[in-house]
C-alpha cells in the first residue's frame, strides 16, 4: 500500500467542513434601534390545499438525480468536495497513477488510481491532456469509497473528479474503451426545493437565489402537477438558466436584490396555459389600495420564531395558497430597516401565523382579476415564518419585463413615465446615506436572514 498519509488522506479531511447550502443564514448589522430584527425566511403558514388544477402555470423546481454509468451498467461514486458536478460522458481510458499528462485522453474520461500525488495533480493531468472528467479509484480494499476534495488545487481544476473504491476501479479497468459518464436518471422526483411560474414559449421564473449556484441538468421541473408524489404529465428538464445580470446580495447580508432567473425547458409542456404577467400600474393599484394577492408553494406549513431553525420533517407533496394583502413598500421598509428596493414588493397581515417559508421561494403571489391570473412577485425572504410586525418579500415580477420579453421574443416593454419612475436613493457600497442598506455600520444590532428555499434536506429526499 502506497503512503498517502501527507497528500491523499489530507486532501479528504476537510470534506465534513464544506457544506455553504445547509442554511443561507446569515448576521446583518441594522438600525440603531434597540429593536433585534428577526430571521428571513420563506413557506405557506396558515393557507389551504389549492383546488387541483386550479394554478396550472405553477411549477415545482426538482433535484434531478444523475447516474454514473459505463455502458449500460450503473456504479457508485461521488464527486469530490470542489469538482463542478455537470452531466459528462466519454470512452474510458487508462491513465495509471495520473503522475504526467495523460496520453490519448482527448475528449475522453480519464481512469486514475489513488497514489503518492494530490487528487487535483491527478485531475491535472487528466485536464491537460484533454479529458473531459477525471475518475479517481481507491488502491486500498479496505476503504469501500474514496472521498476527497480539490478544493486547494494551486491550478484550477475545470473537469469534474468523481471517486470510487477499489473494486469498482477494478471493474471500470475491465471496461477501457466502454463510455462511462454521469447521465440524468429516469427516475422522476417527487418533492421541491422552490416554486416557480410557466409564462409561455418553454421558459419558467422562479427567484435567482434558487439556482445561484446550481447548474441547468441538475433541475428538473413539474408544471402543473398538484401532487408531486403522482402528477407526471409534465416533468421537464432545464436547458439554460438566466439569471438576472444585476442579481447580486447586499454587502455583509443575506439579501438578494433582483432576485430574479429565467429556466429554459428542454421542451415546452403539454396542454399547460401560462400565467398572465401584470403590468406596473396593477400592481402599484394592489399596493395602494391594499388589494388581497394570493401566495402559492409547496414549503413548511408551521411558523417559526427569530433565530429558529425551521422544522425536519416529510416534504410537501401538494400545492397550497394564502390570501395576503399587498403593502406599501413604505410600510413594509419600517420592518426591515430600509434594506428594501424598486425589485422588491411586500404583502401580508402583519399579524402572526399567515406566510410564506422556506420550500416557497420562486413562488408567486397572484393578483386575480376578471377571472384572470396575473403573477406580481415571486417569493424572496421574509423575517421569520408568520411573525407578528413583519411581512413577506416578493421579487417585483414588473421590474424584470425586459429579462422577459428578450425570453419570450417580444418587443421590449416601454420606458415608465417621468413621474412614475422609482425615486430610491442611489446604494452605494456604504448603502443608502439616508434610509441604510449596503455595508450597515458595526454599531448597528444585528438580524439574521435566512432565504425561503429547502436545502439540503428535501433535496436529499428528491426521488
Amino acid at each position: 500500500m502506497m503512503d498517502t498519509s501527507t497528500t491523499d488522506h489530507l486532501s479528504g479531511m476537510t470534506m465534513s467542513f464544506i457544506n455553504r447550502r445547509i442554511f443561507a443564514a446569515l448576521v446583518i448589522a441594522m438600525s440603531i434601534s434597540p429593536m433585534l430584527l428577526a430571521e428571513v425566511q420563506t413557506r405557506i403558514v396558515g393557507g389551504v390545499e389549492s383546488v387541483p388544477s386550479a394554478r396550472p402555470y405553477f411549477a415545482a423546481l426538482m433535484t434531478q438525480s444523475h447516474q454514473f454509468r459505463v455502458g449500460e451498467e450503473s456504479f457508485a461514486g461521488n464527486f469530490f468536495v470542489g469538482s463542478k458536478k455537470p452531466l459528462f460522458s466519454g470512452v474510458l481510458v487508462d491513465c495509471a497513477s495520473g503522475f504526467s499528462e495523460c496520453p490519448g485522453a482527448t475528449g475522453k474520461v480519464c481512469l486514475i488510481e489513488r497514489g503518492t500525488t494530490f487528487f487535483w495533480e491527478k485531475a491535472i493531468s487528466c485536464q491537460n491532456g484533454g479529458g473531459v472528467a477525471a475518475i479517481i479509484y481507491n488502491n486500498i480494499s479496505s476503504e469501500p469509497d474514496l472521498r476527497g476534495n480539490i478544493v486547494n488545487a494551486d491550478i484550477e481544476v475545470t473537469i469534474p473528479v468523481v471517486g470510487v473504491s477499489q473494486q469498482v476501479g477494478f471493474e471500470l479497468l475491465s471496461k477501457i474503451d466502454s463510455v462511462a459518464g454521469n447521465f440524468r436518471s429516469n427516475i422522476i422526483p417527487t418533492s421541491s426545493f422552490c416554486g416557480g411560474v410557466y409564462i409561455g414559449n418553454g421558459w419558467v421564473i422562479t427567484a435567482g437565489h434558487c439556482v445561484v449556484d446550481d447548474l441547468a441538468e441538475n433541475i428538473s421541473v413539474n408544471i402543473g402537477g398538484h401532487d408531486l408524489r403522482v402528477d407526471h404529465d409534465n416533468v421537464i428538464g432545464v436547458e439554460e438558466i438566466r439569471l438576472h445580470p444585476d442579481y447580486r446580495v447586499i454587502q455583509g447580508t443575506s439579501v438578494p436584490v433582483n432576485d430574479f432567473a429565467l429556466l429554459k425547458l428542454l421542451k415546452e409542456p403539454d396542454n399547460i396555459q401560462p400565467v398572465a404577467i401584470v403590468t406596473a400600474e396593477l400592481l402599484a393599484q394592489a399596493e395602494s389600495g391594499g388589494e388581497l394577492g394570493t401566495a402559492i408553494g409547496r414549503g413548511i406549513q408551521s411558523i417559526v420564531e427569530d433565530g429558529e431553525e425551521p422544522p425536519f420533517g416529510p416534504p410537501v407533496n401538494t400545492i397550497f395558497e394564502v390570501d395576503m394583502p399587498f403593502v406599501s413598500r413604505d410600510v413594509c421598509s419600517i420592518a426591515y430597516r430600509n434594506i428594501l428596493d424598486d425589485s422588491m414588493v411586500c404583502a401580508g397581515t402583519g399579524a402572526r401565523g399567515t406566510g410564506t417559508c422556506q420550500g416557497d421561494s420562486g413562488g408567486p403571489i397572484i393578483i386575480n382579476r376578471e377571472a384572470i391570473d396575473y403573477v406580481a412577485g415571486l417569493t424572496s425572504f421574509g423575517s421569520g415564518c408568520a411573525l407578528e410586525g413583519f411581512y413577506d418579500v416578493y421579487s417585483r415580477v414588473p421590474a424584470f419585463l425586459v429579462q422577459i420579453n428578450e425570453a419570450l421574443e417580444l418587443p421590449p416593454p416601454a420606458e415608465p413615465k417621468e413621474d412614475n419612475k422609482p425615486t430610491n436613493p442611489p446604494v452605494t457600497e456604504n448603502g443608502d446615506e439616508n434610509n441604510g442598506g449596503g455595508a450597515f455600520s458595526l454599531s448597528f444590532f444585528w438580524l439574521l436572514i435566512s432565504l425561503r428555499f429547502l436545502r439540503p434536506f428535501l433535496r436529499r429526499q428528491a426521488g
